[in-house]
């Protein structure tokens, strides 16, 4: 859940992203996808969402939150739903994390509406993403915590645990 530009607030619930209006009482709905929403980011612009869903071939749609109208749609590159999702600070990456055994990690560049790396991520679930920088992501999870640099592709590094 984020607030928006306009002041309303975003959040997904179902198979919608939902836009609410507390000063008019009112929602707008996002029901592009075709599958219950299992994921959901905002970008700093508090403008562009991105939401993810649940099947076998899981659609991610980066979204106008004021417009409703859909800038991007990437599809085949995660598994069997998606389970996390965000956005770089500069608003120009998107990453997603599926639910399948290997957790694939994939990354998405906004402005041009392309997958640019996806790499298996852990057989542990992995269960949240998010960027430190915009060549630079972590991913965490059950007996998991991962460092990711983003170059030609993904590499990642774990965490060292303990002392």
């Amino acid at each position: 859940m984020r607030f928006l530009l306009d002041g309303s607030v975003g959040y997904h619930v179902a198979g919608l992203g939902v836009v609410f209006d507390a000063a008019s009482h009112t929602q707008r709905h996002f029901d592009k996808h075709s599958e219950e929403v299992t994921a959901i980011a905002f970008a700093s612009d508090r403008r562009t969402v991105a939401t993810g869903d649940l099947g076998r071939r899981p659609k991610v749609l980066v979204w106008d939150a004021l417009s409703m109208q859909v800038a991007h749609e990437f599809q085949g590159q995660l598994q069997q739903g998606v389970k996390s999702l965000a956005f770089s600070p500069s608003g120009r990456l998107l990453a997603a994390v599926d639910s399948s055994e290997d957790s694939r990690v994939a990354v998405f560049n906004i402005a041009q509406g392309m997958c640019v790396a996806v790499a298996k991520g852990d057989r542990s679930q992995i269960l949240d993403v998010n960027f430190g920088s915009d060549s630079l992501l972590a991913t965490a999870g059950v007996g998991h915590l991962s460092f990711w640099s983003l170059g030609k592709g993904l590499a990642s590094k774990p965490a060292a645990w303990g002392a």
